[in-house]
């Protein structure tokens, strides 16, 4: 059974309003095979209006998730999709009538949430659920014609083979089910329609699933989450290759929609206890696991105990991010911001002063009891500069090229050894190379997060190159406590 990709995009038909019979020109029913394609270009405006919309349906459908099983939350989608606000190419706007609403957010979409394996794994989740609530609610002729637009080949049960099972297939089905006025079975690996067996909706044989035509869109569902698993594996490439000004203009936007609606907060306890910050430790990890944005922080921390608004915001927040509780945040930015005889706050005054106030803000202690996530590389590049005395934001989109060459060429620290009951034995003599220094220098403006990317590879040796980018500081520090874990693992002697 092979399934070969569609030769080419069928031409969407310009109509003010999108009638029933319209339905194989929609995009998902090409299963998004082929990329938007508008004559005129289209307003940041009206794209910006597509994407928070299809966010906010995705948002919607994650919400319905829960304690719903697989079949509960497939009804709630169903009732989703059929809500005037989230439907797409209802009507046509007359200055764009080529413009295909579902196909623009849908790729937009993915190109925003490529950045990470979570967010990969969220899109493709909430898409693929998206997909099942509109193809189960076609007719059976439109299902026929999804599977011959798409060259999705299916093998049909011959009238000779129908009679053979008919007897085991009649008492597998409820006697609803043996009405489908299609009377079409099809054979299907049972592998692609693990919920209809586990919901006994199926005849197994020798390894196939013979499926009433009724649930082939099961099936078919299948087919689209490998296309679109692989599909938002190229979108990571596809991201990192966008000139200059559309990466400006267009991703910024798409990554601040993301972490506006922040559907995925790291939230404490789903953090691996083995990979939670330590209190005590901080100065020393800060050196060898943070990106260059909190290293510099903690270092300014360490060296002047004091950090203005922005930095403690900005750090603070990443130090939750990394599991650290509210009571050892406040511990340690006590020792820190009283330890150079601040004259503002001292140890005995320090519980009532804003500094801690704050903090306990942060976690929803205080206030409108709502805790912060930590802050995102988006926001952090588009928010304000670091002016005088003044240590946040993104070294490689704020600080000049001469303060950038001189920190990357300092040597790098990286772990000796890690005792299993000792702090870190660690140095600082792994020095990068002078033309990976100009590469990132180079591309550091313009590209930040890939600049940052680039810089934990070339510190990371042996991690590979074409990863994610990284969409939050906390990610690069998880990555970065995985790969040393990776690293120090015991090698299997090849025989």
């Amino acid at each position: 059974m092979a399934f070969e990709p569609l030769s080419k995009k069928a031409k969407i038909k310009e109509e003010v309003v999108v009638r029933p019979s319209d339905v194989e020109n929609k995009a998902f029913f090409q299963m998004y095979r082929t990329r938007p394609k508008t004559e005129l270009p289209l307003p940041l405006n009206v794209f910006e209006e597509l994407v928070q919309r299809r966010m906010k349906l995705l948002s919607k459908l994650y919400e319905l998730d829960g304690r719903r099983n697989a079949f509960e939350l497939m009804d709630a989608a169903k009732g989703v999709v059929d809500q005037g606000e989230f439907q797409f190419n209802v009507v046509k706007d007359a200055k764009y009538p080529d413009l295909d609403e579902d196909s623009v957010s849908h790729f937009a979409l993915r190109l925003a949430l490529c950045v990470s394996e979570r967010w990969r794994q969220w899109f493709l989740k909430y898409e693929v659920l998206l997909f099942g609530a509109r193809i189960s609610q076609l007719t059976t002729q439109q299902q026929r014609g999804l599977l011959r637009r798409n060259n999705i080949k299916v093998e049909e049960l011959s009238q000779e083979e129908l009679n053979e099972h008919r007897s085991e297939i009649e008492k597998v089905l409820d006697i609803d089910e043996r009405r489908d006025d299609s009377d079409r079975y099809y054979k299907v690996p049972f592998q692609k329609v693990l919920r209809l067996v586990e919901r006994r909706k199926v005849l197994l044989k020798k390894g196939w699933a013979i499926v009433p035509h009724r649930y082939i869109m099961q099936f078919v569902e299948g087919i689209y989450r490998a296309q679109l698993s692989a599909e938002l594996t190229k979108a990571i490439k596809a991201r990192a290759s966008l000139e200059p000004m559309e990466r400006n203009r267009i991703l910024a936007f798409l990554d601040y929609v993301v972490d506006f609606h922040d559907v995925l907060d790291q939230e404490e306890s789903s953090i691996d206890p083995n990979m939670k910050i330590d209190r005590r430790r901080i100065h020393e990890t800060a050196q060898l696991h943070f990106p260059l944005c909190m290293r510099h922080l903690d270092e300014h921390l360490s060296n002047d105990h004091h950090l203005k608004f922005q930095g403690r915001w900005q750090y603070g927040m990443f130090l939750k991010g990394l599991g650290l509780s509210m009571e050892d945040s406040l511990e340690f930015w006590k020792n820190e911001m009283t330890a150079g005889g601040s004259k503002k706050v001292t140890a005995e005054t320090w519980n009532k002063s804003s500094y801690a106030y704050a903090i306990r803000h942060h976690y929803g202690a205080e206030g409108k009891r709502t805790s912060y996530s930590a802050v995102g590389c988006t926001k952090i590049i588009l928010g304000p500069p670091p002016a005088v005395d003044q240590f946040h934001g993104c070294p490689f989109r704020h600080w000049n090229q001469a303060q950038l060459q001189k920190e990357l060429s300092r040597p790098q620290f990286h772990a000796r050894s890690e005792p299993s009951n000792n702090a870190p034995v660690f140095e600082r003599n792994r020095e990068l190379a002078p033309a990976t220094i100009a590469e990132i220098t180079r591309k550091a403006h313009d590209f930040p997060t890939a600049a940052c990317h680039q810089f934990f590879v070339a510190t990371h040796p042996g991690y590979p190159s074409e990863s994610s980018l990284f969409s939050n500081p906390t990610a690069y520090y998880f990555a970065s406590i995985k790969h040393a874990e990776e690293q120090s693992a015991p090698k299997e002697a090849v025989a």
